[in-house]
C-alpha cells in the first residue's frame, strides 16, 4: 500500500447481506489505516525492548533476543512476546539478527460449522505474531518486511561480538 493511497470501507445499509468478504474487506481497511498511520507518524524500526545477546556453550552459540515491539518497515506492528533463542550458523562471520510481522491461523472450527462438503480445515481466528531469524544478510528488495535487531561477527579468534548501533529506531511517542 502506498502513502497516499484513498482507503475504501464498506458502507453498511440496514437489511444489506453480508458476506464473509464484506467483513475482510473491513478489516483489511482498518489494517491498513493502522499501517499507514505507523509508516507516516512514527516510521519503522525498533520501539523498545529486542536486545540482542550472544551465549557461548562450549562451542554451541545462541543468539537471544527478549520480548519487545517494533514497526516494520510497511508499518506492520511486530511484537515479540517472550525471549526467543536460536543456534549461530557454524559457517560464517557474520550474520544479521532481524525480526518480521507474522500471521498464523488459529481456532480450528469443528466440521459441522465448517460444513459437511468441506473437507479442508477452516479457522476461527488469526493470531498476529512475529518471526525472529539469523540471516546471513537482510534481503535487499523495498518491499523486504525485515528489521534489524543487530549484526553478529565472529572474530578470527572464535569471540563472538554483537552490534546494536545499527539498528533503526521508530520515532517513539
Amino acid at each position: 500500500m502506498r502513502l497516499l493511497e484513498r482507503l475504501r470501507r464498506v458502507n453498511y445499509v440496514t437489511g444489506q447481506p453480508l458476506t464473509a468478504a464484506d467483513l475482510e474487506r473491513d478489516q483489511e481497511y482498518f489494517r491498513d489505516r493502522l499501517r499507514r498511520h505507523n509508516r507516516a507518524l512514527h516510521g519503522w524500526g525498533v520501539v523498545s525492548g529486542l536486545d540482542v545477546d550472544v551465549h557461548d556453550d562450549d562451542g554451541t552459540v545462541t543468539v537471544t533476543v527478549a520480548p519487545g515491539y517494533a514497526l516494520g518497515p510497511q508499518g506492520d506492528e511486530i511484537v515479540v512476546a517472550e525471549q526467543v533463542s536460536l543456534a549461530l550458523p557454524a559457517a560464517g562471520t557474520h550474520w544479521v539478527v532481524a525480526a518480521r510481522y507474522d500471521e498464523r491461523l488459529v481456532e480450528p472450527l469443528p466440521a459441522a460449522i465448517v460444513g459437511m462438503g468441506d473437507q479442508g480445515v477452516r479457522f476461527g481466528a488469526t493470531e498476529e505474531t512475529s518471526v525472529v531469524e539469523v540471516l546471513a544478510a537482510i534481503p535487499e528488495a523495498s518491499d523486504s518486511p525485515w528489521v534489524t535487531l543487530a549484526d553478529v561477527h565472529r572474530a578470527c579468534g572464535g569471540g563472538i561480538r554483537v552490534d546494536q548501533g545499527g539498528r533503526r529506531r521508530a520515532k517513539a511517542p
